[in-house]
Parts: C-alpha cells; structure tokens; sequence
C-alpha cells in the first residue's frame, strides 16, 4: 500500500510505503486517516508540520492504464536519475 502524508496545515508530503511509521502514528492518535482507496491511503499528522525547505527534490509521476472493465495506475519517484515503483 502507498501513503499519502499531508502535514496538520494541509501541505503534502512526499508518499511512502512505511506501513510501521504510520501505524505507530495512528496507534499513538497524532495521525488520522482523510481518504482511503483500494491502493492507497491518505494520512494527515495532526502535530508536524513539513518543512519545504528540507525536502528533497523527487518528481512524481502517475501513468494510467484503462482496459475493457478496469482503469489501473502506478506511481513513480524518480530522483537523482533512477526511477522508483511505488505502486
């Protein structure tokens, strides 16, 4: 599964697959769920704020694939030259 972060302010994070960092922040309630799909889930920290300034710069690309009874995606980090699959 793929993690969407937003921060308390509502800025967005950059998406992770760490299912033991947002279960310890969901266990301890300084993060809460705001939207979930079948793939993925978006959690918002309710006492962090992101700093931009220290974010890495990573682009992000999502490709759609639709067939005859299903449209699917996949997700891409691409940073310094390799590409990533995240989902």
């Amino acid at each position: 599964m793929i993690y969407f972060m937003v921060d308390k302010d509502g800025k967005l994070g950059h998406p992770t697959r760490r299912d033991d960092m947002v279960k310890k922040y969901l266990d301890r309630g300084t993060a809460k769920i705001i939207n979930q799909t079948k793939n993925t889930l978006t959690v918002q920290f309710l006492d962090k704020v992101f700093d931009l300034d220290k974010s890495v710069n990573a682009e992000f690309k999502i490709k759609l694939n639709q067939d005859s009874s299903d449209i699917g995606f996949s997700l891409y980090k691409i940073y310094k030259g390799e590409t990533t699959l995240l989902c």
